[in-house]
């Protein structure tokens, strides 16, 4: 057993041990993983994989467990001291619906199924905390906000995290946000961001034999595209288009009625995201003018959700000890900028991190596959990070 005291900033030498002790406990880890990932959870159709949180937490002995207005799953775990309160969550939806099958496969190496990466794994391991801790001995001073956040993934845009924050009467000291992939991820900053999707629609082709191009609503689609990788200002310096998506039409001989594309422009600060947003509303007005007389169409843009850019220092001690934990367990980091429900709390002038749990691949893909040894790392690092907090970095306290 490894007593808490050994798991200060001061002695990460102590966190491969850790992992090891953690591995022990694999058995339970896996079947949270297992028996979450079974149960759909699309976004604004959580509240079963919620339901599921809340039992956890109650058979964990967590205080205060309550579902919110917007569907969040929240539970206190209580510190000794309890003078400050630090949130670690992990986003509840995936991007599958109901209608697919989520059965979770399991091999002696790697997990697989619908959404098991993004973002079962995370939720399960938040759902195990109690249990973790408790069979390692592990006590804690300040109170744990554990929380499954809802509503996060496309239109949802973060809005479970968002109303928590909006109505949370507690000072948060700093968060931690679990995402199942990749292990080495580190976020601690938010861009400028625009998330957008832009749809076509004709008539679609009504007539027997046609004669000559149809382009339907996939034509001007593609002009659109072609003129959105054009976009000068996309050579900035960190700014980047990511194109998510493109769908349209169902036959080979039947002309597309509609079609769809979803996109995200991310750039350092939102000035500049908001020049490129001014340059693809005027793209917008060309682009069924230039199909001449081959089609009549309408095509506009959605905006889903934007981002103020903003985070903290690279030398905040919430990111110095992330990165020493990974120096400690061999992980090598990764810094990527996070769009995702972190983004709130940096909204907020809350320090966050958004840490990675393990190895994946083909995310957001129905084989959604986990590598299985390298979770008991990630959830050492996690563990680290939350002890470092939890001992103030190593400082006197208040």
């Amino acid at each position: 057993m490894i007593a808490s005291t050994l798991l200060t900033p001061a002695s990460f030498n102590a966190l491969p041990q850790l992992a090891r002790e953690i591995s022990l406990l694999r058995e339970r880890i896996l079947a949270n993983v297992v028996m979450m990932g079974e149960i759909p959870a699309p976004t604004f159709g959580e509240q079963n994989r919620i339901t599921f949180l809340q039992d956890r937490f109650i058979e964990g002995g967590l205080h205060d467990v309550m579902v919110d207005d917007v569907g969040n799953g929240l539970a206190r775990l209580p510190g000794s001291v309890g003078a400050k309160s630090i949130l670690v969550f992990a986003h509840v939806d995936t991007p599958f619906p109901c209608t697919v099958d989520h059965t979770v496969h399991v091999t002696p190496e790697a997990i697989s199924g619908p959404g098991v990466g993004d973002n079962v794994l995370g939720l399960a391991t938040v759902a195990s905390l109690p249990f973790i801790l408790e069979r390692l001995g592990i006590t804690l001073k300040h109170d744990f906000i554990l929380m499954g956040d809802v509503r996060s993934l496309g239109r949802g845009n973060i809005a479970g995290m968002r109303t928590f924050l909006e109505n949370n009467k507690r000072l948060l000291h700093g968060g931690i946000c679990v995402e199942g992939v990749q292990l080495g991820r580190l976020s601690y900053a938010s861009p400028g961001m625009l998330r957008a999707e832009v749809r076509c629609s004709t008539g679609g082709g009504d007539e027997l034999w046609p004669t000559g191009l149809q382009p339907g609503a996939i034509g001007p689609l593609m002009t659109f595209i072609d003129g959105l990788m054009a976009l000068p200002e996309l050579e900035q310096p960190g700014v980047s288009l990511i194109l998510g998506s493109v769908s349209g039409g169902t036959a080979y001989n039947t002309t597309a009625a509609e079609a769809r594309l979803a996109f995200e422009v991310r750039g350092r600060d939102e000035g500049s995201v908001a020049t490129i947003e001014q340059s693809i509303s005027a793209l917008l007005d060309a682009c069924c003018g230039e199909q001449g007389d081959q089609c009549s169409c309408s095509i506009a843009m959605d905006v889903l959700a934007r981002r103020s850019s903003g985070g903290i220092d690279e030398s905040h001690p919430i990111v110095s000890s992330a990165k020493a934990a990974m120096e400690s367990l061999d992980i090598a980091p990764c810094i990527t900028p996070t769009t995702g429900s972190a983004s709130a709390l940096i909204d907020a002038g809350i320090p966050c991190v958004v840490l990675g749990l393990t190895e994946g691949r083909a995310i957001h893909e129905l084989h959604e596959r986990i590598m299985i040894d390298p979770i008991f790392t990630g959830i050492a690092q996690l563990l680290s990070v939350m002890l470092a907090m939890d001992n103030d970095y190593g400082q006197s306290r208040d």
